[in-house]
């Protein structure tokens, strides 16, 4: 069995979070709670990870979303391909930030924040 390593969330990923979590939506504040002392792990079980990450037993009241995913983001990378953001809630708590590149072609540079559409569902 393979040992799972969590770390806390590097600049580029509290600053992903911050801006999904800026517009107001049901579950915002507490999941802004979440994340002040949270754990993550890089997901590398995807083949095909941008660099999404997994949290650790996230603390924190929980989160009433009405959807798994209640925001995402659309920006673009470095090489201007389509990004898509999304931040998944499971159990009223945050569970993954996974980033994907809509083409499927390998992800060249960070997605752009200053750029990036917020969409709450």
């Amino acid at each position: 069995m393979i040992k799972k390593t969590y770390r806390k969330l590097n600049e580029f990923e509290v600053q992903v979070l911050q801006k999904l979590l800026e517009c107001p939506f049901p579950g915002r504040d507490e999941l802004r709670q979440q994340i002040k002392n949270c754990k993550v792990r890089t997901l590398t079980e995807y083949k095909d990870n941008y660099g999404s990450i997994e949290f650790e037993d996230v603390l924190g009241e929980e989160a009433i979303v009405k959807e798994r995913v209640p925001v995402e983001g659309r920006t673009k990378d470095g090489g201007g391909g389509p990004i898509l953001i999304l931040l998944h809630i499971i159990k009223g708590k945050i569970d993954e930030l996974e980033f994907v590149r809509m083409d499927g072609a390998p992800m060249q540079g960070s997605p752009n924040i200053d750029t990036m559409e917020v969409i709450i569902r």
